[in-house]
């Protein structure tokens, strides 16, 4: 391999890490994501590994599904900050999944049946329809 060529895939390999990491902040499946992109899970996988090197179009429209704009996906792999706006809408995400925990959890008692999920994350509680909601 070039030097080239192991540049080439280190960046593949962090953009497809950043990819993946805003795809579980988002609480998002590999599947739900692949339908949105209209791909199979299988090939979400080898974007998020590096494997298969993702597509300025197809970057844009996996950051249009997760809520996001491509600066926070190239400027943290380019040692960039992100933007505000992206980072704005992480920190709202973040809100909203404790909000929807807090409530899981008030329901659970009131029902009467505290669920082990309540002690989860408050991130793992986010939605889809709330990461549509942010934007």
């Amino acid at each position: 391999m070039t030097r080239l060529t192991e540049t080439h895939s280190t960046i593949d390999q962090a953009i497809g890490a950043r990819l993946r990491t805003l795809r579980k902040q988002a609480n998002m499946s590999q599947t739900t994501l692949a339908d949105a992109l209209g791909v199979t899970f299988q090939q979400v996988q080898k974007y998020e590994k590096g494997t298969n090197r993702v597509a300025v179009s197809t970057l844009i429209a996996i950051c249009r599904t997760l809520g996001i704009g491509t600066a926070d996906v190239i400027a943290s792999v380019a040692g960039e900050e992100p933007s505000a706006e992206g980072s704005v809408r992480i920190r709202m995400a973040d809100q909203i999944a404790t909000l929807q925990h807090q409530h899981q959890a008030i329901r659970a008692i009131l029902d009467g049946k505290p669920s082990s999920d309540l002690r989860t994350s408050p991130r793992a509680a986010v939605t889809e329809s709330a990461i549509t909601t942010v934007q």
